[in-house]
């Protein structure tokens, strides 16, 4: 799901690169005349508005005259490599480098053979976001995959280091979206995951590794179902619940638990503060249908979270899956009662040749 918001955010990206496999770099150099002046400085999807300002990974767009035979672009003193950018004599379009400048001037200057332009322009660094891990139950001595966005600005100044409680583990990789780790040999249940990015600040991870605060397990800690049964090979830690029946369009919704529990004063008072979780596995593609999630199925039948069936599949793995509580609740804080009526059924439309396992459902806080 958050590949998608991923693929959303750099759509520009990918038209103004197809640009320039059409037409890059080009150069018209016979209509200067002068010495290069700069006009305007804005985003290429918006030319009317001016901007003073930009991230890393920003298109640009510098508008102005005799913007020929360019030598160099500098943002502060980071140089633009020219070979990824598209010039005319009126346009320059290029991509913020991820460099931190040595000296900061909060200047853009261009530079031909004819002379210089400079005007005030900031950069800054986006900031970096930790979302949670693709499974957060990964195996002493398996990768595990840090789930982010601008994940490397974490290395501007150096590498990354990743710890599970005290013990640090291997970072194999790290990309904009992922940091690739390998569980330590000393990590248990319920560590805190702290990343140091190479400038030293440190960041605690949203999510512990293997986390215990469970609600229902299917170990000691059951929950009724009427779709599922009680499996224990294969699973993520013990037993788990495995759904492999045909489940019918429109039908009486099929149960994967329904329990009651106690909830903690904090998550009825702010459920905006946590998320709701679980293991899960599908054998094959949850392409049909729909799960509703209830964090209390009395409340109301209209709150709950829809996850409709469009092709998920985690190819036989166990993934971990992750929602806002508020998004399943809908109301805050939540209604004051002794005990709360936990909800996951299939009710959708599609028959859905269902065989999904679950396991480890929990509420925990989003820090």
């Amino acid at each position: 799901m958050q590949f998608l918001k991923i693929l959303e955010q750099h759509k520009w990206n990918v038209l103004v690169a197809f640009c320039f496999v059409l037409f890059a770099c080009k150069k018209e150099d016979n209509d200067c005349v002068g010495n290069p002046t700069i006009s305007k400085v804005s985003a290429p999807e918006n030319l009317e508005e001016e901007k003073t300002s930009g991230s890393f990974y920003d298109w640009i767009s510098i508008q102005g005259a005799n913007l020929c035979s360019v030598t160099n672009i500098r943002l502060n003193d980071v140089e633009v490599n020219l070979s990824d950018a598209y010039i005319t004599s009126t346009e320059i379009v290029f991509k913020i480098p991820a460099k931190k400048p040595k000296i900061t001037t909060n200047t853009l200057s261009v530079i031909t053979r004819s002379g210089e332009a400079k005007v005030d322009f900031t950069t800054t660094i986006p900031p970096t976001s930790i979302i949670g891990s693709d499974f957060e139950y990964t195996e002493i001595g398996d990768t595990m995959v840090v789930l982010g966005e601008n994940m490397e600005l974490l290395e501007l100044d150096g590498p990354l280091s990743v710890y599970f409680g005290n013990g640090k583990a291997n970072v194999t990789r790290t990309t904009s979206d992922s940091i690739y780790v390998i569980v330590p040999p000393n990590a248990v249940a319920g560590d805190q995951i702290k990343i140091v990015a190479g400038d030293g600040v440190e960041t605690i991870v949203p999510f512990r590794y293997k986390d215990n605060r469970v609600l229902f397990d299917f170990d000691g800690k059951p929950a009724a179902s009427n779709s599922g049964t009680v499996n224990s090979v294969g699973g993520v830690s013990g037993n788990y619940l495995r759904v492999n029946m045909l489940i019918l369009s429109n039908s009486t919704d099929r149960e994967v638990i329904q329990e009651r529990t106690v909830l903690p004063q904090d998550v009825i008072d702010h459920p905006e503060n946590y998320r709701f979780k679980f293991e899960i596995k599908t054998d094959k593609p949850f392409n049909a249908n729909a799960i509703k999630i209830f964090p209390d199925r009395v409340n109301g039948s209209s709150n709950h979270y829809l996850w409709t069936g469009t092709g998920y599949h985690t190819n036989g793995k166990w993934k971990t899956f992750a929602i806002d509580l508020k998004d399943a609740a809908k109301v805050s804080p939540l209604p004051a009662k002794a005990s709360y009526l936990i909800r996951i059924a299939f009710h959708g439309s599609g028959n859905l040749d269902a065989d999904m396992s679950f396991d480890n459902i929990r509420i925990v806080p989003k820090n």
